[in-house]
C-alpha cells in the first residue's frame, strides 16, 4: 500500500513532509512531471491543422487524453478547462440564455466559492432567484428542505460531492430523484471526488462533473468538465477565436459542431500530457484500499483531537478524509504556523466556504486532509505536534 508514497519525488525531496493539504492540491507522481517535461523536450507544437510529426504528435495527446478520462469516468465526452472555478464560470456564463427573472437557481450551503459566487453573478445578471439547501449541525444536507425548495421553476441544481471543508460526501443518486422530470441541469462539483471517489461518479447520473487535474495529482492549470451531451448541444461557445471555428465571415462566423468549440485558443497542452498520465496512475491504484486508508485516517485523527478538548466541524459520518478544527484560543493562523516548524502542511482559514463558516459561528479553522500517501505514524506525529503546540500557547 505505501510504497504507492515511492512515486512521489516530494517525499524524497521532503523526506520528513507530512502533507495534509491535500483537499487544497495533490502532489504529482514521477510520471505526471515526466510527461510534461517530454512534452516540451520531444514534442512541443501546437494542436490543430499542423501536418508534421511533432504537430501530429501534440494532436495525438490532445485527443488520447480526452478519450481515456471519459471512459475512465464512464461518462459521455468532456471540455478542457483551466480549473474548477474556471469550469462554473464558463457554465454560468454559457447557461445565461436559458435563464430570465421567473428562474431559479439552487446551490447548497456547502459550496466552495467557486460553485457560488458564478451563480449569484448569473442571478443577477437575469433576476433570476438563488435558493440555498441548508444543511444540519451535524454538516449533512437538508434534503428536505430541496424537495421544498425546488419547483418547475428550477433551471440548475449545483451543488458540491464532497465538501472540501466537511468531508461530507453528499448523495448524488438522491439529488437525482428529487429533480426527477424537472427541466433542471444537474452540475456537480466533483473537485474532491475526481482523485479517489471515482466509482461515485461513474455510478451517478448528473448533467456535469467539474473539476480540476491538480485535485486528482494532475498538473495546475487544467480542468475537465465532463458532461452529457444533451447539455453540450445546448450551450453556444462561451471563449472565441482560432480553433473553434469552421468559417469566418467579415460579420459573422460559423462554429465547429463538436467539444472543440469550446476550446478557442491554444489548450494547456503540456498539462493535458500530465493529465493523461494522472489518469493512467489512478487506474492502477486499489482505489478501494485508498479511500478505507483515507477515511480511517479522517475518523482516527478527528477522535483523538475530540478526545484532546477540540472542536471538530461536523460530525464526519461520511467523512472523505477531511477533518476540520478549532483549538480554542489559538488561532488557526498560527496553529498552522506551529505545525509548519513540525514539517506538517496543513491548510487554515475559511477555505473558500464563507457560508460553512458563518453556518458555525467561526471565522477560520484549520484543516487536514489526507490522501493515498499518508500513512497512520503521521497521525501520531500530528497528535504529538498539537500538544506541543497547546502547551507552547497556554
Amino acid at each position: 500500500m505505501f510504497a504507492i508514497k515511492n512515486n512521489f519525488p516530494i517525499f524524497k525531496a521532503h523526506p520528513d513532509l507530512i502533507f495534509t493539504d491535500n483537499a487544497s492540491t495533490t502532489q504529482k507522481p514521477a510520471a505526471v512531471i515526466e510527461a510534461i517535461s517530454q512534452y516540451y523536450r520531444e514534442m512541443n507544437a501546437n494542436v490543430h491543422r499542423a501536418v508534421y510529426d511533432l504537430g501530429n504528435q501534440s494532436d495525438q495527446i490532445y485527443r488520447d487524453t480526452r478519450q481515456e478520462i471519459c471512459e475512465f469516468y464512464q461518462k459521455e465526452t468532456c471540455i478542457f478547462t483551466h480549473g474548477t472555478t474556471d469550469g462554473f464560470n464558463k457554465l454560468a456564463m454559457s447557461l445565461e440564455n436559458q435563464i430570465d427573472s421567473r428562474s431559479n437557481i439552487i446551490v447548497t450551503e456547502m459550496e466552495h466559492h467557486s460553485n457560488l459566487v458564478p451563480w449569484q453573478e448569473l442571478c443577477q445578471r437575469t433576476g433570476a432567484e438563488l435558493r440555498l439547501v441548508g444543511m444540519t449541525d451535524e454538516g449533512t444536507l437538508d434534503y428536505e428542505q430541496m424537495e421544498k425548495l425546488m419547483d418547475d421553476s428550477t433551471r440548475i441544481v449545483s451543488m458540491v460531492h464532497i465538501s472540501n471543508t466537511l468531508g461530507t460526501i453528499n448523495d448524488l443518486k438522491r439529488v437525482r430523484k428529487i429533480i426527477g422530470n424537472r427541466n433542471a441541469w444537474f452540475l456537480v462539483d466533483a473537485a474532491q471526488s475526481c482523485a479517489i471517489h471515482i466509482d461515485l461518479i461513474q455510478n451517478s447520473d448528473a448533467d456535469a462533473y467539474i473539476f480540476g487535474g491538480h485535485k486528482m495529482f494532475g498538473p495546475t492549470g487544467v480542468g475537465i468538465l465532463l458532461a452529457k451531451k444533451k447539455l453540450l448541444n445546448e450551450l453556444p461557445p462561451f471563449h472565441f477565436g482560432g480553433g473553434m471555428v469552421t468559417e469566418v465571415e467579415t460579420l459573422k462566423s460559423e462554429y465547429k459542431e463538436d467539444v472543440t468549440r469550446f476550446e478557442a485558443g491554444t489548450p494547456p497542452i503540456a498539462q493535458i500530457a500530465g493529465l493523461k498520465e494522472a489518469v493512467r496512475f489512478i487506474s492502477e491504484v486499489d482505489l478501494g484500499q485508498c479511500r478505507q486508508n483515507v477515511s480511517r485516517l479522517a475518523k482516527t485523527l478527528r477522535a483523538r483531537l475530540e478526545a484532546e478538548g477540540f472542536d471538530c466541524l461536523g460530525k464526519g459520518q461520511d467523512t472523505a478524509g477531511i477533518v476540520s478544527v478549532t483549538f480554542g484560543d489559538i488561532h488557526p493562523h498560527d496553529a498552522a504556523s506551529f505545525l509548519n516548524t513540525k514539517n506538517i502542511a496543513v491548510r487554515a482559514g475559511h477555505h473558500c466556504t464563507q457560508l460553512i463558516m458563518k453556518k458555525y459561528g467561526i471565522q477560520a479553522c484549520v484543516r487536514f486532509s489526507f490522501s493515498i500517501y499518508n500513512r497512520d505514524q503521521e497521525v501520531d506525529s500530528i497528535m504529538h505536534a498539537i500538544k506541543e503546540m497547546k502547551s507552547f500557547f497556554s
